[in-house]
């Protein structure tokens, strides 16, 4: 008998650089060949891959169209068409984009968030709308949550959607399991923000945070790490010094007095797992996903507000001053009991239960 075949969709590793859709492909490219021993994984693209994954090639057979087609409408179209051509069982999308004609496999795909006319206005662009449909249209698919917040967000919009859910958790880097926690860097009034400059992470409220903190303390900088997918403000005080090397990210982590996450929503939120790994004070907005990874491990604030983040930062600063070794270490324990080789092995478990 033939071993089950699983074709994965790994057009996010076009993207370069990476981002938390991306280097949650890239962990399960990792992970997922120990955790289904015995199948055949094939990686499906529409073009070439832009990042390499360590191994990849050792588990995974590579499968790509070359299609000019735009990647939205080439997982509608054509992904179906190759994963039936290598001959799969069930066909995986990491993202909430599926065929628009259900091939005659299992399906299954992730959803990260859902957008939200009052968090998205600003990027009411012609994917958000593409996503809006396309998760409307498919509601009846088998669907993983990397948050319970998540999950029930889509629960409350689509309760008549009875297909399979589960809630996974990402994991965090092994890299970072391995750097000794500095902890916040105490002398330093250094900010950072990690993720792409997009609206919801509301950089006119971070702007104005940092003019004020900026009276009371002039030394006070903020540099946001990230690509660019909107114009930035004139006038803004924000260093943005644009995506960096995994090794440069680390250097600015390990120079901030404390990490700040402004997204009004997220799917999980890696940059907090990955603060807390290393000792930083995190100061995030305040959503339902947040509260659930953070726990009361951070500083939360209103994420509207310039004021309310001013007050967490200065609040962070001061708890700085009083941080202590059993602090340190309950931010590092929790951060490690999100593990991405058991991501992997629940991911591999929700599949398997699909084509059994």
């Amino acid at each position: 008998m033939s071993p089950p075949t699983l074709a994965f969709d790994f057009s996010v590793l076009e993207n370069e650089p990476p981002t938390g859709v991306e280097r949650y492909a890239v962990a399960l490219a990792q992970h997922l060949p120990g955790a289904l021993s015995g199948w055949r994984l094939c990686a499906l693209g529409r073009v070439p891959f832009s990042q390499t994954v360590s191994g990849m090639e050792e588990h995974w057979e590579i499968h790509v169209d070359r299609t000019r087609l735009p990647r939205a409408w080439w997982r509608r179209r054509s992904l179906p068409k190759l994963a039936a051509k290598v001959g799969a069982d069930l066909l995986v999308a990491p993202v909430s984009h599926v065929p628009k004609v259900r091939p005659a496999m299992a399906c299954c795909r992730t959803i990260h968030d859902l957008p939200q006319d009052e968090v998205f206005s600003g990027e009411e662009n012609r994917s958000t709308k593409i996503r809006k449909r396309f998760t409307a249209e498919s509601q009846d698919l088998p669907t993983i949550f990397p948050s319970a917040a998540t999950q029930a967000d889509f629960v409350s919009r689509f309760p008549q959607a009875g297909a399979p859910k589960m809630v996974i958790h990402h994991g965090v880097d092994a890299k970072l399991l391995e750097v000794e926690p500095p902890g916040p860097a105490l002398s330093s009034r250094d900010l950072l923000v990690i993720g792409t400059l997009r609206h919801r992470r509301m950089p006119d409220v971070v702007s104005r945070a940092l003019d004020l903190l900026r009276q009371e303390f002039p030394e006070t900088r903020l540099r946001w790490l990230g690509r660019l997918d909107m114009e930035v403000a004139d006038g803004s005080s924000i260093e943005f010094i644009g995506p960096q090397s995994d090794g440069r990210k680390l250097e600015e982590m390990m120079q901030a007095s404390c990490l700040v996450c402004p997204s009004l929503i997220e799917g999980f939120g890696l940059p907090i797992i990955e603060g807390l790994i290393l000792g930083m004070t995190v100061v995030t907005a305040a959503h339902a996903a947040s509260k659930e990874i953070g726990l009361d491990l951070v500083e939360y604030y209103d994420g509207r507000s310039a004021q309310s983040l001013v007050t967490a930062i200065k609040k962070a600063w001061a708890d700085n001053d009083q941080i202590n070794s059993a602090q340190l270490a309950a931010r590092r324990a929790h951060a490690e009991s999100f593990s991405w080789q058991k991501s992997a092995r629940l991911h591999a478990e929700f599949y398997q239960s699909l084509i059994r």
